[in-house]
C-alpha cells in the first residue's frame, strides 16, 4: 500500500514540477514561457536487458524530461544511459507514441524469472499500446546447449566412462 502512496506523491511533484518549471518571461513577451530546452534533441534510454531483456528508448527536448525517465528508470532496477539503446542481440521493437521499446534474446540472467521470447514481446507491445516489428527470431537453443548437463556433477557423470558389469 505504501508503494501506491508513494508513486502516486512522486507523480504528483512530476506534474508540479512541470508546472512550475514554465514561468513568464519578463523580458515583456505576451504571456510567454521559458523552459529549460536543449539546443538538439537528444536520446536517453533505460536498458533493463539482465533482468527484462528489453530497453526503453526516449527522446529528451529537455533536461527536465531526462530527469524524470531517469528516475523512473532506476526506480525499477534499471540503468539509465544518455545514448540510444545497443543492437546486439535485438530481435523486436515496439514504437509508442512517447518511446521505442526494444526486445533482446540471451540478455538476461539464468535466475530471471521469465525469458523474453517473441510473444512476450506481443503482449508488452500491445500494453503499452504500440506497433511491433519483429527484426529476428530469437535464436532458439543450440542442440549442444539444450543437451548439455545442467549441473557441474551432472558433466561429470556424464563424460565418466560408464563401468562395466561382471
Amino acid at each position: 500500500m505504501s508503494t501506491i502512496i508513494t508513486k502516486a506523491m512522486f507523480t504528483g511533484l512530476v506534474a508540479l514540477s512541470l508546472v512550475a518549471c514554465g514561468k513568464k518571461d519578463e523580458g515583456g513577451g505576451a504571456g510567454e514561457t521559458t523552459s529549460t530546452t536543449s539546443a538538439a534533441a537528444k536520446t536517453g534510454s533505460c536498458q533493463k536487458l539482465a533482468n527484462a531483456g528489453k530497453c526503453s528508448e526516449y527522446p529528451i527536448k529537455e533536461d527536465l524530461v531526462a530527469t524524470i525517465q531517469k528516475g523512473g528508470c532506476e526506480a525499477t532496477e534499471g540503468k539509465w544511459v544518455m545514448t540510444a539503446c545497443p543492437g546486439d542481440k535485438q530481435f523486436a521493437n515496439c514504437a509508442t507514441s512517447d518511446s521505442k521499446i526494444f526486445y533482446y534474446a540471451g540478455t538476461q540472467a539464468a535466475d530471471a524469472v521469465f525469458k523474453v521470447d517473441e510473444e512476450f514481446a506481443k503482449i508488452d507491445c500491445e500494453m503499452m499500446s504500440g506497433k511491433l516489428t519483429v527484426t529476428a527470431k530469437p535464436a532458439a537453443p543450440t542442440a549442444a546447449s539444450a543437451a548439455a548437463p545442467a549441473t557441474p556433477a551432472a558433466a561429470k557423470k556424464a563424460a565418466a566412462p560408464a563401468a562395466k558389469k561382471k
